[in-house]
């Protein structure tokens, strides 16, 4: 199109800087051009500027730029991204505490993805768990259900992007947090597309078995601390100005329903893996069914282990008779083929988080010294 400088308008007509009058095309009537071969086209000058014509005997369009004559290419479609789709569901929390304290802490689920190319183009599909734009983790084919090659698990760092948030429901207050893992597909062509996956930050697509309330700021500190401030568990547990739930009115934490002691063995640790480490008593709350009980152990600030009912499972374990668990009942905890406490801790402090596993409720954080 020509380009001119306007002045302004007189009696509403517009006029260049030359002081002509400017008339403009009636785009309701806008004429189309038609030539029968590219060597009919017109001189492509000021006044054919912008103009598009339809070459009959080469059918293809022809438009006058700066340049001169450029031909327009509408043969080629436009090469649309993937489409592509995911979600990921972890079988047991209980996976993301892994089994070697040393090891990174990862989050492990099951993932099951979809990528499709709609002009038919082979794709590959990554996984992109810290959500920098670029797969961390590329997946074996185009669609299915993974995980990683050797464990049939997919295992992302537990310290990925994580989302928290204040929620407030029917007058009591939780911390919820919500999981974000990015799919990556990329065509032949090159052109990529996302999706992120939402699910629950610890325990799967169960996204409310991740609200915590009060009475969890233990569990909320071990397992989140990169993601909650110091305003943030004031306003969980009531001390802060800004806490204004029914449920934290009295203006400290709430007490929780269940309560539970542990005592040290009283037998001396050693450099064996098979050491009896303290024993747990359940003092306060209501009976629930021993299958659902599950102990996490943090020893001197190292990375949770998870203990089990039965031997060599993990790097603890413990004995109960299988039933229901009520205030009175106790249970010893055992090293499970890993030295957990030595004489080189003396003492060993032991962080212990009872869950029912059920519900994913928080029963009590307990705290015992262990020499």
């Amino acid at each position: 199109m020509m380009m001119v400088s306007l002045t302004g308008c007189i009696g509403g007509e517009i006029e260049t800087e030359d002081g002509e009058e400017l008339i403009l095309e009636d785009t309701d009537d806008w004429p189309t051009y038609h030539v029968l071969t590219s060597g009919d086209l017109p001189a492509c000058d000021a006044t054919t500027l912008g103009r598009l014509y339809y070459v009959e005997a080469e059918t293809n369009f022809q438009a006058c730029s700066s340049s001169g004559w450029d031909v327009i290419d509408f043969s080629t479609p436009l090469n649309q991204a993937p489409r592509i789709s995911g979600a990921i569901l972890a079988d047991d929390d209980g996976h993301s505490f892994g089994e070697d304290m040393s090891a990174e802490w990862m989050y492990v689920g099951q993932l099951t993805w979809s990528a499709v190319d709609p002009e038919g183009e082979a794709v590959t599909v990554g996984v992109d768990h810290d959500r920098d734009g670029t797969a961390d983790i590329m997946l074996p084919r185009a669609e299915g259900s993974i995980v990683d090659v050797a464990g049939g698990m997919l295992a992302v760092p537990w310290n990925g992007s994580i989302v928290g948030e204040r929620v407030e429901l029917s007058d009591e207050c939780y911390l919820a947090f919500t999981r974000m893992i990015d799919l990556i597909s990329t065509d032949a062509s090159g052109v990529s597309a996302s999706y992120t996956v939402q699910t629950g930050a610890l325990s799967s697509s169960y996204i409310f078995r991740d609200m915590f309330s009060a009475e969890d700021i233990d569990s909320v500190e071990l397992l989140f601390e990169n993601y909650v401030s110091q305003d943030d568990l004031d306003w969980l547990d009531g001390t802060a100005t800004d806490s204004d739930c029914g449920g934290n009115s009295g203006g400290g934490p709430q007490l929780s329903t269940y309560e539970f002691t542990a005592q040290d063995s009283g037998a001396a640790v050693s450099s064996a893996s098979d050491d009896a480490l303290f024993s747990i008593t359940y003092s306060q709350g209501n009976s629930f069914d021993t299958d659902f009980l599950k102990i996490t152990l943090s020893v001197n600030g190292n990375q949770p282990v998870q203990c089990y009912d039965s031997t060599g499972m993990g790097e603890c374990t413990y004995e109960l008779v299988p039933g229901s668990f009520s205030v009175g009942d106790s249970f010893v905890v055992f090293e499970d083929g890993s030295d957990l406490c030595n004489e080189g801790h003396d003492p060993c402090e032991i962080s212990i988080t009872i869950v029912n596993s059920d519900t994913n409720d928080v029963l009590d954080s307990i705290t015992v010294e262990v020499e």
